[in-house]
């Protein structure tokens, strides 16, 4: 299927060397790409909520050596997407893919599967180990029911990633750099146009992926069965140093960026630490490497993936020059875009300060009193900070008291009504409710005169 390029934007035709076609598979129509070659088959099968076109760039490069074919599972890109929710189960993703294989007459190939592809290869691997060559993991050998959880741990991070400006919805290749921003890799063209729907005049829509597709693909989450792979299996694990090497919007923000990643030192590295050994210790002709890259390490690191994958299929380029200079090469660094504003949560902790003789709310649970002001000059949670002098012509003495915010008139106030008092003498004058001659309540320490109506 070919789709028309953004009108606005030349640039945005997949130019990608494939065949484009559909399998029916179960009665569900399952897309794949076709790169051709010569060769032993090379199956590619992307990660979740991407498409067989991810692999647009990286395929060509190993044409030299196989026959490359990608596949996009059931319900993302141009596949079908049924209503059925077994269609998305493992054992049917699996079906689908033996599926494309027999309609295109392979009997064996080399799988390689990047993230959540990764469960695909294993169940493929475990249910036909006669038509598994070999298997080749990018950064896709773990327990993806993890990934629920982990995304949790890091969800006050995630709801800073800024959102699409207007020029990122105006077109094709706005979404790309947008996308190519916030994922810290850039997407090949045929990729944004396989998951992502324009209107005819070229201006972002949304996703093509329904949300029951994604909520069918989560509900189908299994524990891998390592132990039931035969063939010889290589991990590319990507390796992270920071936060923001996973959040790329976290790099114009250093606090969030440390609290991310300390965050990800404590409780995920070592649960993703553990699932590598699991790997390497129940896959029986395991092969297991790392290196720091994009979670997308074949985009990031494109000729790194490549040497590594043929030095572990033995399968050399036939242009060993074009592969070292693409080694020697400088990877390029996705464009910075600002973390968006965080949501700001209703604290009752914080009520507003009001004026004198206010008392504020107590915490629930905790006895009523009167909070400390910040120290002069000194904001509090960002606000703007008070004045560290008085105004002119009150004294600066008591001007700032603790839980206290007077105004500028409030000593005046007082004096005179202390005046007033002392001139009336007992019979005189006095204020609404007590009685002559008797003292005003004396203000306790923290400022505040004690009320009636405090909630303890």
């Amino acid at each position: 299927m070919t789709r028309p390029p953004d009108p606005r934007d030349p640039a945005s035709v997949d130019s990608s060397p494939h065949a484009s076609a559909t399998v029916t598979a179960d009665g569900v129509g399952i897309h794949y790409l076709d790169w051709g070659g010569s060769g032993p088959a090379l199956v590619l099968v992307p990660g979740l909520g991407n498409s067989a076109h991810v692999f647009d760039e990286f395929a060509p490069r190993l044409t030299d050596t196989f026959r490359v074919l990608g596949v996009t599972r059931v319900g993302y890109g141009e596949s079908e997407h049924p209503e059925a929710a077994e269609a998305y189960a493992l054992p049917a993703r699996v079906a689908h893919l033996r599926a494309v294989l027999d309609a295109l007459g392979v009997a064996d190939a080399v799988l390689v599967g990047h993230s959540l592809g990764g469960d695909e290869l294993t169940a493929f691997a475990g249910t036909h180990p006669d038509r598994t060559r070999a298997l080749v993991y990018l950064d896709a050998a773990y327990d993806h029911t993890l990934g629920e959880r982990w995304q949790r741990e890091l969800v006050d991070f995630l709801v800073l990633r800024p959102p699409p400006s207007a020029a990122d919805r105006a077109g094709v290749h706005g979404m790309q750099e947008y996308l190519w921003a916030v994922q810290g890799v850039r997407l090949p063209i045929g990729e944004v146009l396989a998951t992502v729907r324009f209107d005819p005049a070229g201006a972002y829509v949304g996703s093509r992926t329904p949300d029951r597709v994604r909520a069918a693909m989560k509900a189908a989450l299994a524990l891998p069965d390592f132990a039931g792979v035969r063939a010889p299996a290589l991990a590319l694990y990507a390796d992270s140093a920071s936060a923001a090497d996973r959040l790329p919007w976290l790099r114009g923000d250093a606090a969030a960026n440390a609290r991310a990643t300390a965050i990800l030192r404590e409780r995920i590295w070592p649960e993703e630490r553990t699932e590598r050994e699991r790997f390497a210790r129940e896959v029986a002709a395991a092969r297991v490497e790392s290196f720091p890259a994009n979670h997308f390490n074949f985009l990031s690191h494109p000729a790194e993936v490549e040497r590594r994958l043929r030095s572990f299929l033995d399968a050399p380029a036939t242009d060993p020059e074009r592969l070292a200079r693409d080694l020697a090469a400088r990877v390029p660094e996705a464009p910075l875009r600002a973390a968006a504003a965080a949501p700001q949560a209703a604290d009752p902790r914080r009520a507003p300060r009001g004026r004198r003789g206010d008392v504020r709310h107590a915490t629930p649970g905790r006895p009523r009193r009167a909070a400390r002001a910040p120290r002069r000059g000194r904001a509090r949670d960002g606000a703007a900070p008070r004045a560290a002098r008085a105004p002119p012509g009150v004294p600066r003495r008591g001007y700032l008291r603790r839980g206290v915010r007077r105004d500028a008139a409030a000593p005046a106030r007082a004096r005179r009504r202390a005046r007033r008092r002392r001139r009336a003498g007992a019979g005189g004058p006095h204020p609404p409710g007590r009685a002559p001659g008797v003292r005003a309540p004396r203000r306790d320490r923290r400022g505040a005169a004690p009320a009636p109506d405090c909630i303890a």
